[in-house]
């Protein structure tokens, strides 16, 4: 059985929900930034370089 994708447990929120929900999206795609960096600094042969994993641009 699957369940559904919408849900309606934040709607009491409501301008609320659309700012906690842009900053859970903006910091999972950051999280997963990183490890990406960390994921790709893995298979080079040089040191980690931790300052480019969190940096901005």
């Amino acid at each position: 059985m699957q369940y559904p994708l919408f849900t309606d447990k934040m709607n009491h929120l409501f301008p609320l929900n659309l700012l906690i929900m842009l900053l859970a999206i903006i910091a999972a795609a950051y999280v997963l930034r990183c490890l990406a960096r960390i994921f790709a600094q893995t298979f080079k042969a040089e040191d980690y370089c931790w300052r480019e994993v969190f940096r901005g641009y």
